[in-house]
């Protein structure tokens, strides 16, 4: 199963209320439950396709949604609740309807106008006590809108929602990829005044060097960590990557590290059932025994890590963005060959 990784935590003041949290992730929007999972279809098209998330509900629960049920609630002109059946991502899904298959003519002005109609849900979201919503980020598939158009619209939607909704707690944004979180954390950045600093000559030089190493060594590491090691090295290939989502990617590292150290020394316990602090705080001793630095290796992705999921007013730059790659870097040769000589 797919999973999916926070990288950034905003909240939204209202007055009345205690703040909304407003999370944002990339990866599997089935793998987080919320009360509503929100996902948009074509007009009458409720097929599970592949690669969209009526196809992942499909896949993951068996769920089939190709016609309209007769027991649907329309909750707008394009909006439908599915109720039923709950299950361990959603109790209730909606669907919105975004525009006709095959029409492409104004079919930016008609999702904006569909996803904007979301603002006036805040009553229905309070007669029903929903606490929690997950939305990907709507029309971005098929349907052809921009991450930038559909980012701003779910904001604005979000917004209004914590203006005007006192059950709601948590919205939760998904992205479906972590080349997709970068670009979405530089507008989230953007939208609520957390810009990066523009960067010294000097430390897009320091951060184009740990960049290559790792390109050189990424082949050299175990299969079980290549994964995490791509979504570093994606990222550093972006135009103008964002030192928050690398500062993400690096934690979700050491948790996958951390993870694999304790099932080799410790294989009595379930790491997966450990948080990285708590996963740290049992190999430490075994760490300092060999290589005591690498510890601050490990707290470094982990405290940049919890900056960069949130949008706080501390700024992540290109020489932190360095010292997370080489982190990085140390930390999986350490692991790595660790499982090689336990393999062997």
């Amino acid at each position: 199963m797919e999973t999916s990784h926070i990288f950034n935590i905003t909240e939204i003041p209202r007055s009345s209320y205690r703040p909304l949290n407003l999370e944002f992730y990339g990866g599997d929007i089935t793998s987080v439950f919320s009360d509503v999972l929100l996902t948009s279809a074509f007009q009458g098209n409720f097929y599970p396709t592949p690669n969209t998330i009526l196809g992942r509900i499909n896949e993951r629960f068996g769920i089939h949604f190709s016609n309209l049920p007769e027991n649907a609630t329309r909750l707008g002109d394009r909006l439908f609740d599915f109720g039923s059946p709950t299950t361990s991502s959603y109790k209730r899904l909606w669907v919105l309807e975004i525009s006709q298959l095959g029409n492409r003519e104004g079919r930016s002005t008609d999702l904006y106008k569909s996803i904007k109609s979301l603002e006036k849900l805040n009553e229905v979201i309070d007669y029903l006590g929903v606490k929690s919503i997950s939305i990907p980020l709507l029309g971005t598939g098929a349907q052809g809108l921009s991450i930038e158009e559909s980012a701003m619209s779910l904001i604005s939607v979000v917004i209004k929602w914590a203006q005007n909704s006192s059950s709601l707690e948590t919205v939760r944004v998904f992205a479906y990829n972590l080349q997709a979180a970068a670009k979405l954390n530089q507008l989230i950045d953007t939208f609520f005044g957390h810009e990066q600093k523009q960067p010294s000559s000097t430390s897009v030089e320091l951060l184009k060097a740990s960049k290559q190493e790792l390109k050189e060594k990424i082949g050299g590491f175990h299969e079980q960590l290549r994964h995490n090691l791509d979504e570093v090295s994606n990222l550093l290939d972006s135009p103008n990557p964002s030192v928050k989502s690398i500062a993400v990617a690096g934690r979700n590292l050491a948790e996958t590290c951390s993870e694999n150290l304790l099932n080799i020394w410790f294989p009595e316990e379930d790491a997966s059932e450990l948080n990285l602090n708590e996963r740290i705080q049992m190999i430490q001793d075994k760490i300092r025994k060999e290589k005591s630095w690498m510890l601050s290796y490990f707290r470094l992705l982990q405290s940049s890590g919890n900056i960069g999921a949130h949008s706080s007013r501390q700024v992540l730059d290109l020489v932190d963005a360095t010292a997370i790659v080489i982190a990085v870097l140390r930390i999986a040769e350490y692991t790595s060959d660790h499982i090689k000589n336990y393999l062997n």
